[in-house]
């Protein structure tokens, strides 16, 4: 019973505000590099790509 009364005059742990500004801030310092990484790809992948279609049509 003295377990049961204790839970209404503690907090739970759950329900405290976890920050979490410092991985946002990661993040987004993230994505510009992962752009850059996305987009190098993409234009390789394009090239290539065109490589095999000019190819082909010769």
């Amino acid at each position: 019973m003295g377990g049961l009364l204790a839970y209404g005059f503690v907090a739970p742990a759950f329900a405290a505000g976890i920050d979490v500004s410092e991985v946002l801030e990661s993040i987004k310092a993230g994505l510009v590099p992962i752009a850059a990484i996305g987009a190098a790809v993409l234009s390789i992948h394009v090239a290539i790509k065109i490589y095999k279609w000019i190819r082909q049509s010769l």
